[in-house]
C-alpha cells in the first residue's frame, strides 16, 4: 500500500538551508520589508525552476499516475503560479505531485556551518544541546566580518537573531516564503517570555490572513530546558540600559483601602483590618485585640506586621495568592479553647485571622492548615496561644491562657470553668 501510495504521488521536497547567512551577506536585515520583498522574489525563482524541470521530466518519463491537470491548475497553489508554468503542466504533465518544502535542517545544517532552514540566526554564540552533549556555536559570518572589519566594528543592522525580531517579523517572512511552497514549512516564531494569550491568538490569526499553512510559536525560558540556549555570560552587541532596582518592599501609599472586621475569638473580640493598595492588591493586615500592654495585644501586633511585611515583600507570587498561602499556615490552629460549634467554631485568634482573610477575599481551601488536630478541652495538657504560663496544683499540670478581659497570662480551668486569675473575669 505504501509502495502503491508513494508511486501514484511521486512526492519530493527540494528544501534549502543558509537563507540567514544569505540575507546578511547580501546587507538585508531578516523581517524587514525589504528582506521580505526579496525573500518572495527568491522563492518564487526556486518554484518556477523547480516546476518547469518536474515538467520535463515528466514529458520524458511520465507523469505522476494520479496527474489531472485540470484539477491541479484548480488548487489554490497552481492559480498563484507564472502562466509559463501553468501552461508547462498543461501541455506536459507534472513528474511530482509535490516538490517543495523547508525541513527544519538543525542538525545537518549545524555540521556544515550555516544557518539551519529559513531560521535566522538563533544568537552569534549559544550553547546547543544534542545527542552529542552540549557545546558551544558560532556563527561563521559574523566571525568572517569581524576578520575583515576589525574586532572592535560596530555591528550593522542587518545582523539580526531571532530574539531582535518581532513576533510579525517572523510570520511575514514566514508568509512570503509559504506563498511559494507547496508542501509546508518548519519555521520557529519565537516570542517573548513575557508574551500573553491574547498576544499568542492574535500571532496565530496573522499566519492564518497571511496564507501560513502552519506556524510554531515559542515563549522563551517556557521550558525548563530548551534546544539552544544563550550563553550566560554573553551579552548583547548594544548595551541594555541598566534594570531598575527592584524594590524588596513595597513602599506604603499615601491611601489604602479595606474594611475592618470585628471576628470572635476564644481571647476576645479581634477586630482586623485588611487593607488593600490603589490596584486593589492585599497590602497589608492590622489585628487588634485585647487591652494596651497585654502579651495577646503584643502578639496579635506582631501577627499583623509579619503578614503586612509577607504581602508587601517582593515575591514572584501575587499579593491575592500569598493571602492564600496565609490562610493556609494559619487556619485550622487550636488553642486551649474553641468558640462555637461546627462551622462556626473558632479555634483561636490565627485561626479568627483566617476566616476573617477567607471571607473578605473569597478564598477557600480545602485542607484546614497545618494544625487540624483538635485539642482536648478540660484539664487535659493542651495548646497555649503562646503566652500563657503553666504551673503544678495539687499535682497537676495546669494550663493557664491569656484571658480575653485583661490579656494576661492567668486565665485558668477550674470547676469547670475558665476563671481569670488577675482580675476575676469568668466565662461562667
Amino acid at each position: 500500500e505504501n509502495r502503491r501510495q508513494q508511486s501514484n504521488e511521486r512526492r519530493v521536497g527540494l528544501g534549502v538551508m543558509g537563507l540567514a547567512d544569505m540575507l546578511i551577506r547580501l546587507g538585508h536585515r531578516y523581517g524587514d520589508e525589504r528582506s521580505v520583498t526579496f525573500l518572495d522574489e527568491l522563492f518564487a525563482f526556486i518554484a518556477r525552476e523547480a516546476y518547469l524541470a518536474s515538467s520535463d521530466n515528466a514529458a520524458e518519463k511520465g507523469a505522476f499516475p494520479k496527474f489531472d491537470a485540470e484539477k491541479l491548475l484548480q488548487s489554490g497553489f497552481m492559480r498563484g503560479m507564472p502562466d509559463e508554468v501553468r501552461e508547462a503542466v498543461r501541455e506536459k504533465g507534472l513528474r511530482n505531485v509535490t516538490l517543495l518544502t523547508v525541513a527544519p535542517t538543525g542538525t545537518t545544517g549545524t555540521m556544515v556551518g550555516t544557518s539551519t532552514g529559513v531560521e535566522p540566526f538563533f544568537f552569534w554564540s549559544y550553547m546547543r544541546k544534542s545527542r552529542l552533549g552540549v557545546h558551544e556555536e558560532n556563527v561563521a559570518v559574523l566571525r568572517e566580518y569581524r576578520e575583515q572589519a576589525g574586532a572592535d566594528a560596530p555591528m550593522p543592522g542587518f545582523f539580526t537573531t531571532a530574539m531582535d525580531m518581532t513576533p510579525e517579523e517572523h510570520v511575514r517572512a514566514q508568509a512570503a516564503v509559504q506563498r511559494w511552497i507547496d508542501s509546508s514549512i518548519s519555521k520557529t516564531c519565537n516570542v517573548p517570555n513575557e508574551y500573553s494569550v491574547e498576544q499568542t491568538r492574535e500571532l496565530y490569526e496573522l499566519m492564518y490572513r497571511t496564507g501560513c499553512k502552519g506556524g510554531t510559536i515559542y515563549r522563551d525560558g517556557s521550558r525548563d530546558t530548551q534546544v539552544l540556549n544563550l550563553k550566560e555570560e554573553e551579552k548583547q552587541p548594544e548595551a541594555a540600559p541598566a534594570p531598575a532596582p527592584v524594590q524588596k518592599v513595597r513602599p506604603r501609599p499615601y491611601k489604602r483601602y479595606g474594611v475592618t472586621v470585628s471576628q470572635p475569638s476564644p481571647s476576645g473580640t479581634a477586630h482586623i483590618t485588611m487593607n488593600d493598595d490603589a490596584d486593589g492588591r492585599p497590602f497589608e493586615v492590622f489585628v487588634d485585640i485585647g487591652k494596651g500592654g497585654s502579651d495577646i495585644k503584643a502578639m496579635a501586633e506582631a501577627m499583623g506586621r509579619l503578614m503586612s511585611l509577607l504581602l508587601r515583600i517582593s515575591s514572584p507570587l501575587s499579593p491575592k495568592d500569598r493571602i492564600q498561602e496565609i490562610i493556609g499556615q494559619i487556619k485550622g490552629i487550636g488553642g486551649a479553647r474553641s468558640l462555637g460549634f461546627g462551622r462556626n467554631r473558632v479555634r483561636s485568634l490565627p485561626d479568627a485571622v483566617a476566616l476573617a482573610l477567607e471571607e473578605h477575599y473569597s478564598l477557600h481551601r480545602e485542607d484546614a492548615g497545618p494544625a487540624d488536630a483538635e485539642t482536648p478541652d478540660g484539664d487535659a495538657v493542651a495548646e497555649t496561644l503562646g503566652g500563657g504560663a503553666s504551673g503544678m496544683t495539687g499535682g497537676r499540670h495546669i494550663i493557664a491562657d491569656l484571658c480575653p478581659s485583661c490579656g494576661e497570662g492567668s486565665f485558668i480551668r477550674k470547676e469547670g470553668c475558665h476563671t481569670c486569675e488577675s482580675c476575676g473575669f469568668s466565662e461562667c
